[in-house]
C-alpha cells in the first residue's frame, strides 16, 4: 500500500487547555537580526507646476478658507478619519470633536490653519497613536464637496464667503467686500460683476481670477497639511521654454526638523513668487527627463534641457524610499528635444520621447547608482481646467500614479489630498520593517505551484504575515496571470498578482494572498481549540467564539468577562485593544494575518482531478487544503481553490498567552512545520470514506519556557475530512515517560517501521530544544551558566563567549522519542495505540546525552525493505548520533555519538560549534556519506566561534571521531594554481584512505559565518547555505538590526573542491587540471562561494521540470535566488505508483 505521500502530487520544500500554563518564551533567538528601531522614512515629494502664459486664464478659484464655516454633511468643528472600506471605497468617519479637543501639537496647528493633517492622533487628541492616519475637519471636507449656502437677510458675511441667490438664478458668489447683507435679498444682476447687498459687495462666480493662483494657495495650503509625512519640492518650465528648472528643492519640512521650518518657507516663497513664461509652450515630457536628473543628482549634467543647471544633490537617501512628481498643468505641448532622441518608444504606441514615454522612462530608471535596488520615480497629474488630454492620463497611469481633471479649487483640494494620502499610506505600510524577509523555512513548492509564507517584523507591535501561491512556468516564478512574478535579481515585481488575488500585490505581505482573503471576509470564521470533552473540533463544546460558555476566563488567564471577549475577538481579527486608537473597537485590525516565521506550509491533494485554470479555481473539483502555523495563535487550513480559510486551530496550551499577542513583544504560538501521514487505500489519489489523513505539529517556541511545568507540545489531528476535523492526541513533557521533552522544533519523521510482527507507522522526534540552557550559552564554550534563566535582550552579538563553568540545570531535549501514529492490519492504519511512545534513547538510557535535539531527524532505509532501519540526528554539542532501529525488538535499538565538532582542530579553546538541522546522507558502498554544518540559529549575530562545512563518513565506528580523523580543505589546495602533482596525489591518498573519516572546510572567511540550512547533495555536489552577520554595522533605517550576508557553497561531494565557477574575475588559463573548468573558466577556492543576498537564507530547493531541466532555489531577504546546479548525469521522467 502506498504510505506517507502526498497523492498525485509532487511537493519540494523550500524555507522561504489545560491549566498547567507555562511561561512564555520571549527570546529573540533567530529574529535578532530584525531587532532595531523602526524609522519612519518620509517619501519624496516633487510639484511640477505649469508656468507657461496659459496658466493666466481664468477659473472658480475661491481657495479655502478656515475661518469661514461652510455648508455641508459634515460637522465643521470636528475631526474626521480617512478610511479605506472593502471594495477601495473612502469613508470620512467622526474621530474628535470637538476639534479643541486635539492637543497633538502638529495635528491642532495643521487642522486649524490647513484642514488636514497626515500623522499618528489618537483618539484622545494626543500623539500616541500607535500608526499614522488621515485626518480633516469637517469644514475642509464641506469645503472639498461645496454646495453654496444660501443667501440670508442681516447676516455678517466674510470674505471669500460664498452664497447661492434664495432667487435662484443658477448662480453662485463670492463676498469680495465684508460686511453684512441687507434686509430684504438684492437684484443679482447677471449683467455686470458685482452686486451691492447692505455693506457686502458679492462677485459673480467664476470671478476675473486666474488658474496659477489657484495652484499657488491650494498648493500651499496642501504643502502645510503634509509637511511631517513627506519632503517637498518645486519645480517649474525651464526659463529657455524647454525641460524644467528648481525653484525648491526637495526637502524635509516637518517642524522638527532642524532646517524644517526654514526649507518650508523657501518653498512655500518660491511657490508665491512664481512667474509666467511669454509662451504657450507646455514640455511636460522634457520636464520629467530633468526632474529624473535631478532626482539623480544630475541637475547640473549637460543631459539636462533646462538651462537651470544649479547642482543640487538627490534627494534620495535610502533604498526604501519612495519619489514622486506631482504635475499640475492645463496641458501637454510635448517638445520636440533632444529628450525624444534619448527616450525611445517605450509603450510602442508608435512615437517616441513623448510624456507617456518619459513616466515610464524616470520610472523603470534608476536614481541612485549606490543604493541597491531600483529607485524609482512615480508620477501624478492633475490636469486644470481643460479637456482630457489622453496622453497625460496615459502618463499617470504609465508612470504607476494617478490622474485627475479638475475644474474647481475645491476640487483640486481634494485631488491634492487624495494624493497626498496615497503616498503616505504607501509608504507607511511598505517601509516600516526591514525589506520584507520570507522566512527560511517556509516555502512549499507543489507541482506548478509554489507557496510561500511571508512575515513582517514591526517593532512594538505584532508582526505580520501571509501565505501566498505563484505558479512555476519553465523555471520562472509566476504570477496568476502568467507573467513574470519576479525580476531577474528575485524579488518581486510590484505590478505581480498572486492567485486568490484581484490586484497587485507583489511580495507585499499586507496586499492579497491569503491574509487578503482573511480581511476581506464577510462569513464568520471557523475558529476551534479543543476543551476534552468531544473529539470533533467541530462540536459546539469546541468552538473558539464569545458563547462558548466552556471557554472561560481562566483559561484564557484573564480576570474579567470583557478582558475573555476582547481575547477572543482579537484572534478573529477585531480591533479589540483599540490599537489604532480611533475608539473603535469592533473594527477589523488593518491586518489580520500573524507572521509565518518557521512554519512551513503542507499541501495535501484530498481529490484528483484534470488539471485546468477552471478546475484549480473551483472549490467543488479542487479539493487541496494547505496546512501552516502561524504566530497569530493557530494552525491554519486554508482552500487551494481560493486561498479562503477554511478552519483555524488554537492548541488549548497557548490559550493563556493570546492575551500577550497585542503587547509590544513578538510572541510565538504555532511556529513549527506539520508533518503529514496519509493512507489511500486504493491509491486513486482521492480520499475517500475511511482513508486517512493525519497531521503532526509541534510549535517551536510556541509552546512555552521548559523552566514551567508544562512545556513544548505535539498535537495530532485527524483531517482525514478538511471540513471536520478531529482531535486525536497531545504529547507534553507532562505526559508520562516524556519528561525530557523540550521546546518541540523538529518536524516529526513519520516512517514505516518493522516492530515485532507488526508493521507500524512511527513518528521519530528530537526530544526539543532546550531553551532555559542553550540560549544564555554562545560563543566558544561547552558549558553553561549554570542558572536556567535567560535574559530576553542578551542575544549574544559580537565576538563574545557566554559565562559560566557549569553543567545544565534542569536539561532537557537530550535524546530522541519514538511515539507510534499507527498500527497496520493487513495494511489498515489502526490508531488504537497512537500517541504511545514505542522507545526512548535519551540521557537516561545514555549519559553522553547532555546537549540537547532541536532538529528534524534524518532516515534511511539500508537493505530497501521498506522499513527504516538508520537514523541521523545532531545536537547543540556539535555532535552527530547514529541510531540503529532496524531489529523488530526495540530492546536491541542502539544509539552512539559517531562524530564530535567541538573541540575543533586549533586545540580546547575551539568549542561551542552547534548542529540545528539535519545531515543530508548519501549511501556509498561500504559506508554512508553525512553533509552538515555548524551554527547557532538562536544567536546569529554571535561572532565568537569558527563554525565549518562537514563531511564525514559512517563506517560502523563505536567510538566518535572528530577533526583529527579529517582532511581539512578549507584552502582547497587541490585546486589552487601552485599546486604540484605530488601535492595533489597527497591529498587524494589522504580522502581516499581507510582510515579517513571525511572532510571539512572552516568558514573562516566571513566572521560569524554560520550554516542555518539544511545541505542538499545532488548530481555529486553538496550544496550549502550560509548567513554571516555584518560588521560594523551603520544604522539604515531600511534595514534597521542586521541582515547580514547570504551566501551559497557548491563543492565536489567527495573533495569539497569548487565545482561552478562563481568567481569570473581569475577566469583564463591555469597549469592545474583540476581547477581546468573548461571553456576558460578556473576553478578555485573562491568559486566555491557565491553571494545571494541578505538575511538568512533558506536551504536549497533542486527543482527538476517534467524536460529533465534543473535549478536550484534558495529563499532569501524577500528574494527568490534561481540558481544553476551542477550540470552532468541525466534525468529520466518516472511514474509510478506504489500499492
Amino acid at each position: 500500500m502506498k504510505r506517507l505521500i502526498l497523492v498525485g502530487m509532487t511537493v519540494w520544500f523550500f524555507a522561504f487547555a489545560g491549566t498547567g500554563r507555562a511561561a512564555q518564551d520571549l527570546y529573540l533567538g533567530d529574529n535578532a537580526i530584525y531587532s532595531g528601531d523602526t524609522v519612519k522614512i518620509r517619501p519624496n515629494v516633487l510639484f511640477i507646476i505649469d508656468n507657461s502664459a496659459g496658466m493666466i486664464q481664468t477659473g472658480q478659484t475661491v481657495p479655502y478658507h478656515p475661518e469661514y464655516t461652510y455648508s455641508g454633511t459634515y460637522v465643521a468643528n470636528t475631526v474626521y478619519v480617512r478610511t479605506a472600506a472593502t471594495g477601495g471605497t473612502i469613508n470620512y468617519n467622526s474621530y474628535i470633536s470637538p476639534l479643541s479637543s486635539v492637543t497633538c501639537a502638529a495635528a491642532s496647528s495643521n487642522l486649524q490653519s490647513t484642514g488636514a493633517y497626515y500623522g499618528t492622533l489618537k483618539k484622545d487628541g494626543t500623539c500616541n497613536a500607535a500608526q499614522a492616519g488621515n485626518y480633516y475637519t469637517g469644514n475642509l471636507l464641506n469645503y472639498m464637496n461645496q454646495t453654496p449656502a444660501a443667501w440670508s437677510a442681516s447676516t455678517a458675511y466674510l470674505l471669500d464667503n460664498v452664497i447661492a441667490p434664495v432667487n435662484a438664478n443658477g448662480n453662485t458668489y463670492k463676498c469680495t467686500v465684508a460686511g453684512t447683507s441687507g434686509a430684504t435679498e438684492p437684484n443679482w444682476s447677471t449683467a455686470g460683476n458685482t452686486v451691492i447687498d447692505g455693506t457686502v459687495t458679492w462677485s459673480l462666480i467664476p470671478p476675473t481670477g486666474d488658474i496659477i493662483t489657484m495652484v499657488k494657495n491650494t498648493v500651499g495650503q496642501v504643502a502645510g497639511a503634509v509637511r511631517e509625512s513627506v519632503n517637498i519640492g518645486l519645480m517649474v518650465f525651464g526659463n529657455n521654454n524647454h525641460g524644467g528648472q528648481i525653484l525648491a528643492p526637495v526637502s524635509g519640512v516637518a517642524t522638527g526638523d532642524t532646517t524644517g521650518a526654514a526649507n518650508f518657507s523657501a518653498f512655500t516663497t518660491a511657490l508665491n513668487g512664481i512667474t509666467l513664461l511669454n509662451g504657450n509652450l507646455q514640455p511636460v515630457n522634457e520636464t520629467l527627463w530633468d526632474a529624473g536628473l535631478y532626482y539623480k543628482g544630475q541637475n547640473s549634467s549637460t543631459a539636462k534641457i533646462s538651462s537651470d543647471k544649479a547642482p543640487y544633490p538627490s534627494p534620495i537617501q535610502y533604498a526604501c524610499q519612495q519619489s514622486y512628481v506631482i504635475v499640475l498643468t492645463t496641458g501637454n505641448s510635448d517638445s520636440n528635444s533632444q529628450t525624444k532622441l534619448l527616450i525611445s518608444d517605450l509603450n510602442n504606441d508608435g512615437t517616441a520621447g513623448l510624456v507617456d514615454d518619459a513616466a515610464i522612462y524616470i520610472y523603470n530608471d534608476d536614481h541612485s547608482s549606490t543604493l541597491p535596488g531600483v529607485q524609482a520615480v512615480k508620477t501624478d497629474v492633475i490636469q486644470l481646467l481643460t479637456s482630457t488630454v489622453p496622453r497625460l492620463q496615459a502618463a499617470a497611469a504609465l508612470g504607476h500614479g494617478s490622474y485627475f481633471n479638475v475644474r474647481t479649487a475645491n476640487e483640486l483640494t481634494a485631488a491634492l489630498l487624495e494624493l497626498m494620502s496615497n503616498i503616505v499610506t504607501q509608504t507607511d505600510t511598505s517601509f516600516v520593517a526591514p525589506v520584507v524577509p520570507v522566512s527560511p523555512e517556509n516555502r512549499t513548492y507543489s507541482g506548478t505551484r509554489v507557496y510561500m509564507g511571508f512575515f513582517k517584523p514591526i517593532t512594538q507591535q505584532n508582526w505580520h504575515g501571509n501565505l501566498k501561491k505563484y505558479g512555476i512556468t519553465n523555471n520562472i516564478l509566476t504570477d496568476k496571470n502568467g507573467n513574470a512574478a519576479t525580476d531577474s535579481t528575485g524579488a518581486f515585481l510590484s505590478t505581480a498578482t498572486s492567485f486568490w488575488t484581484a490586484t497587485a500585490d507583489g511580495g507585499s505581505v499586507e496586499a492579497g494572498g491569503a491574509g487578503g482573503a482573511l480581511l476581506t471576509r464577510i462569513a464568520t470564521r471557523n475558529i476551534y481549540t479543543y476543551l476534552g470533552s468531544n473529539a470533533s473540533l467541530i462540536d459546539a463544546s469546541n468552538a473558539f467564539t464569545t458563547g462558548n460558555a466552556a471557554l472561560t476566563a481562566a483559561m484564557l488567564n484573564v480576570g474579567t468577562v470583557a478582558d475573555r471577549s476582547n481575547a477572543i475577538n482579537y484572534v478573529y481579527g477585531q480591533d479589540a485593544y483599540d490599537e489604532n486608537g480611533n475608539g473603535n473597537t469592533t473594527e477589523n485590525r488593518s491586518w489580520i494575518m500573524g507572521d509565518i516565521l518557521h512554519s512551513r506550509p503542507v499541501v495535501v491533494n484530498y481529490a484528483s482531478y484534470v488539471f485546468s485554470a477552471g478546475n484549480e479555481s473551483n472549490c467543488s473539483v479542487n479539493k487541496t487544503m494547505i496546512y501552516v502555523g502561524s504566530n497569530d495563535g493557530m494552525l491554519h487550513a486554508f482552500k487551494d481553490c481560493d486561498g479562503s480559510e477554511a478552519w483555524a486551530f488554537v492548541p488549548p496550551d497557548v490559550l493563556g498567552h493570546l492575551k500577550d499577542m497585542p503587547g509590544p513583544a513578538h510572541n510565538y504560538y504555532v511556529d513549527s512545520t506539520p508533518a503529514i501521514y496519509l493512507y489511500d487505500a486504493n491509491g486513486n489519489g482521492t480520499i475517500d470514506t475511511g482513508d486517512k489523513v493525519v497531521l503532526m505539529i509541534g510549535q517551536r517556541r510556541g509552546g512555552g519556557n521548559d523552566s514551567a511545568a508544562t512545556t513544548g507540545n505535539y498535537y495530532a489531528l485527524d483531517v482525514s475530512d478538511p471540513a471536520s476535523p478531529k482531535w486525536m492526541w497531545r504529547i507534553s513533557n507532562a505526559t508520562t515517560g516524556f519528561s525530557e521533552l523540550g521546546e518541540t522544533w523538529g518536524e516529526p519523521k513519520l516512517v514505516r517501521m518493522k516492530i515485532g510482527t507488526a508493521s507500524k507507522i512511527v513518528a521519530f522526534v528530537g526530544a526539543g530544544y532546550d531553551n532555559g540552557n542553550e540560549d544564555s550559552r554562545y560563543g566558544a564554550t561547552q558549558t553553561f551558566s549554570g542558572t536556567g534563566t535567560v535574559t530576553a535582550t542578551d542575544i549574544g552579538s559580537g565576538v563574545v563567549t557566554s559565562t559560566g563553568s557549569a553543567s545544565a540545570l534542569n536539561p532537557k531535549g537530550r535524546g530522541i522519542f519514538a511515539i507510534e501514529v499507527a498500527t497496520l492490519n493487513s495494511g489498515v492504519p489502526d490508531f488504537t495505540n497512537s500517541g504511545t511512545k514505542i522507545w526512548q534513547m535519551t540521557n537516561a538510557e545514555n549519559v553522553a546525552m547532555i546537549y540537547s535535539f532541536p532538529g528534524e531527524i534524518t532516515s534511511l532505509d539500508m537493505d530497501n525493505d521498506g522499513f527504516t532501519d538508520r537514523l541521523y540526528a545532531g545536537d547543540t554539542g556539535g555532535n552527530i548520533w547514529r541510531f540503529d532501529v532496524g531489529d523488530s525488538n526495540t530492546a536491541n535499538w542502539t544509539g552512539r555519538k559517531i562524530f564530535s565538532s567541538n573541540p575543533g582542530s586549533d586545540g580546547l579553546s575551539d568549542n561551542g560549534r552547534k548542529i540545528f538541522y539535519k545531515p543530508s546522507a548519501v549511501i556509498e558502498t561500504g559506508y554512508t556519506m553525512l553533509f552538515f554544518g555548524t551554527g547557532d540559529r538562536e544567536h546569529p549575530l554571535n561572532r565568537g566561534v569558527v563554525d565549518r562545512i562537514y563531511s564525514i563518513k559512517d563506517q560502523g565506528q563505536t567510538s566518535a571521531k572528530t577533526e583529527s580523523d579529517l582532511v581539512d580543505v578549507t584552502t582547497d589546495l587541490l585546486q589552487s594554481a601552485t599546486a604540484t602533482s605530488a601535492s595533489i596525489s597527497g591529498i587524494l591518498s589522504s580522502l581516499s584512505a581507510s582510515t579517513n573519516y571525511g572532510w571539512y572546510i572552516k568558514l573562516n572567511q566571513n566572521p560569524g559565518e554560520k550554516v542555518l540550512a539544511p545541505p542538499v547533495v545532488f548530481n555529486k555536489a553538496a550544496y550549502f547555505t550560509t548567513y554571516a552577520p555584518n560588521v560594523g554595522v551603520v544604522s539604515d533605517p531600511c534595514n534597521p538590526g542586521n541582515l547580514g550576508t547570504a551566501r551559497i557553497y557548491a563543492l565536489n561531494y567527495q573533495t569539497g573542491e569548487a565545482v561552478l565557477n562563481y568567481d569570473t574575475s581569475n577566469d583564463g588559463t591555469t597549469t592545474n587540471a583540476r581547477a581546468n573548468g573548461g571553456s576558460g573558466q578556473v576553478l578555485m577556492r573562491s568559486d566555491r562561494v557565491k553571494t545571494l543576498g541578505t538575511g538568512i537564507p533558506s536551504g536549497i530547493v533542486i527543482l527538476i521540470t517534467s524536460s529533465g531541466e534543473q535549478r536550484a532555489l534558495i529563499g532569501v531577504g524577500g528574494v527568490i535566488a534561481n540558481e544553476t546546479p551542477k550540470k552532468g548525469g541525466s534525468v529520466v521522467p518516472l511514474y509510478w505508483r506504489r500499492k
